[in-house]
């Protein structure tokens, strides 16, 4: 179940919209590597939710271990929780 704002509607995954798109390009971070502040990997970006009305990415649906897909975990990280990108990475 996605998280709910404020106002009390869901974020849509990005990848289930067929009429929402980011409106900078460099926002779409599916598929870089997620680090915690020591350096170790937590896990990789699968997909992003997005506010429609707002216009911007809220939450990180961010995949951790398993193999090949299997076995893996997904969890949510608002995405003010980010430090920043670096060099292909998501800290």
């Amino acid at each position: 179940m996605a998280p709910t704002n404020a106002e009390g509607h869901e974020p849509i995954k990005l990848s289930d919209s067929d009429e929402f798109r980011l409106e900078d390009q460099a926002q779409d971070i599916r598929g870089l590597d997620l680090y915690d502040r020591e350096g170790a990997q937590i896990g990789s970006v699968k997909d992003l939710y997005v506010d429609e009305r707002e216009r911007k990415v809220r939450f990180l649906d961010v995949g951790a271990e398993g193999f090949l897909g299997i076995g893996e975990k997904h969890f949510l990280i608002p995405v003010e929780a980010m430090s920043g990108i670096s060099h292909e990475q998501y800290k």
